[in-house]
């Protein structure tokens, strides 16, 4: 970029009249000079960060990639062969609780018997 000698706008490299104010710019070798260093250092800070998106996305693809191939063409595993517990001593179940024969107890003296 090549600053304008009356308004101080930037203007590109190669323009004879600025693009803000109409002054025909006059561009010397170190203005040349400065402006492609310029550029250069700006290409390179957007070539940089195109490289980093890019190894970015590709660690992604591969990280997917990886995980997709481990669902479908791995086999599952077997089951482990451990020894069965032993059994260890048998405690035995008490009895279950037998219901009453009927709802309402016998009164006392043989009730229902004639006399």
């Amino acid at each position: 970029m090549i600053p304008c000698q009356v308004c101080g706008n930037d203007n590109p490299l190669g323009t004879r009249f600025c693009r803000k104010c109409g002054a025909k710019v006059t561009t010397g070798l170190a203005d040349v000079n400065a402006s492609v260093a310029k550029t250069r250092r700006q290409d390179r800070g957007r070539m940089i960060r195109g490289w980093g998106s890019n190894v970015l996305s590709l660690g992604v693809f591969i990280l997917a990639c990886a995980v997709l191939i481990r669902w479908t063409a791995t086999p599952a595993l077997p089951p482990a062969d451990l020894p069965l517990p032993s059994p260890g001593p048998v405690i035995p179940l008490p009895d279950p609780v037998k219901p009453a024969e009927s709802a309402t107890p016998a009164p006392p003296g043989g009730a229902g018997q004639p006399n």
